[in-house]
């Protein structure tokens, strides 16, 4: 059958209607139609031309959808670089040295107290704090920041002899409250770097420490088992010198992982320790060091002399030795407080529980000028998690000029840290302060960059879909 290329009507079943629907614009702008009708041309005009800027559409639904996103991601930036800015400017430079690689979860960071009669880290325990930076992230620690310098810390070390202001004993209370561990380097007797005599602390971390069942006394154990020489500021001597004890294998703990692995440890100028614990019970205690039998106490505040002839009490176990091995007798009498029977003296003790708040039922003296408000704490626990501390008689000989002298100091310093940071089944607790969830200037802006992110990716997809969105041809 013979069909007219002219025709319309015999050439629809073929298919080529729908074929010739497909043919180029160049193609429709001359004129080409063969088979369609007037209203069909119109509509194949209409539909060539949306697909014909289908591309286009899209191109600007992409533009679109980007330049929403820059502009948000711009905003979230700007806001994000400023806070971090501000935060930088307002954190002490030790702090602002944290940073995210070594806030590893293997890695506890060590929190040093400093900017009161204490000493500052890097200026007299350098030694020991490059000691602990081999294994935990170390930094100067300020409680009067309050509550949020105390985030993120595990491990609380507070050496010297200091007055803190109630709001700062306060936060270390919450601290400990919170299963934060505490190592206390106390000196109960103050020693020049001239002269040689010393005197009484008066600071109140003595008292704070006292209601939790632990107390430095104030005074200095004198051991037969002593070092044989010392040197400090206008002390030195190349004799045996009693003031520095030296607690041999006998009198370690060693079975105690906190100075497991040490043969001996030095000391110096170190007073006695007594426990007795109260409060929430369920507390334990272990004597880590102690002074041998041949020791005894004298009152801090005493001659430190070390050409004095030192002669211990006449009850002591080794009053009777050939004078030639005693000490000799002190030109000046110092006032024996009293004489170790065959367990010497405690001189640090590790303690593991539960313990009350030292401010339970109290209130928190805040001094601002001449003026003084007794305060309520807000939110306070008054009784603790399990957790853990340790306190030494004395942080003399952490110290950089005697750590140099005995650098096993610094190594028993590191075994107590890594002791305390250690969770175990036995406390059950995390090894550091429960972080309370604070909002703070990082943590919106971050917050603030993720919502815009997310709206921004949200506009670009809504973008995207509605480009791709094609109205059905109209067909006759």
């Amino acid at each position: 059958m013979f069909l007219n290329a002219h025709h319309p009507k015999p050439l629809a079943p073929c298919g080529l209607i729908s074929y010739k629907r497909r043919m180029s614009t160049l193609e429709i702008q001359r004129g080409v139609f063969p088979t369609a009708s007037p209203n069909e041309k119109k509509t194949s005009l209409r539909n060539t031309a949306r697909r014909a800027h289908a591309d286009a559409r899209r191109a600007s639904a992409f533009e679109y959808a980007v330049r929403i996103i820059s502009a948000v991601v711009v905003v979230a930036a700007m806001a994000f670089g400023l806070t971090c800015s501000v935060l930088a400017a307002d954190r002490n430079a030790a702090r602002a040295s944290v940073t995210d690689s070594e806030a590893t979860p293997g890695r506890t960071v060590v929190g040093f107290v400093t900017r009161h009669d204490e000493p500052e880290l890097d200026e007299e325990f350098s030694r020991v704090a490059e000691e602990l930076r081999r294994t935990h992230t170390v930094i100067d620690l300020r409680l009067s920041e309050g509550a949020s310098a105390l985030n993120g810390v595990g491990v609380v070390i507070v050496a010297g002899e200091s007055d803190f202001p109630d709001p700062e004993l306060y936060e270390l209370d919450q601290f400990l409250m919170r299963g934060g561990r505490v190592a206390f380097l106390l000196d109960a007797a103050v020693i020049p770097r001239a002269g040689v005599k010393a005197n009484i602390s008066e600071g109140n971390i003595f008292g704070f420490l006292s209601v939790y069942g632990i107390v430095v006394n104030p005074d200095l154990v004198l051991d037969r088992s002593c070092a044989g020489s010392a040197t400090w500021g206008d002390i030195s001597t190349s004799s045996s010198y009693p003031y520095w004890p030296v607690v041999r294998a006998a009198n370690l703990a060693r079975t105690h992982p906190a100075v497991a692995g040490m043969s001996s440890v030095p000391l110096a100028w170190t007073s006695s320790i007594t426990t007795q614990l109260v409060g929430a019970g369920g507390a334990n205690k272990s004597v880590l060091l102690r002074s041998s039998s041949d020791s005894w106490t004298v009152s801090a505040f005493a001659n430190l002399d070390p050409g004095q002839r030192f002669e211990p009490p006449r009850e002591s176990a080794f009053a009777n030795l050939d004078p030639g091995q005693r000490f000799e007798p002190p030109r000046e009498s110092d006032h024996v407080h009293r004489i170790a029977d065959e367990s010497g003296f405690p001189l640090a003790v590790a303690v593991e529980g539960t313990f009350e708040s030292a401010f339970a039922g109290q209130k928190v003296i805040v001094q601002s000028g001449r003026s003084i408000e007794f305060v309520e704490p807000e939110g306070i626990i008054e009784t603790s998690v399990r957790t853990k501390m340790v306190v030494f008689g004395s942080s003399m000989v952490f110290r950089d000029d005697l750590a140099a002298q005995f650098p096993e100091s610094a190594e028993l310093l590191a075994s107590v840290v890594r002791w305390l940071a250690t969770d175990d089944a036995e406390t059950g607790s995390s090894g550091g302060s429960a972080p309370t969830v604070e909002w703070t200037p990082r943590r919106l802006a971050l917050i603030i960059l993720a919502v815009a992110c997310s709206v921004g990716a949200v506009a670009a997809a809504v973008s995207v879909v509605l480009s791709r969105r094609r109205r059905p041809s109209s067909r006759t």
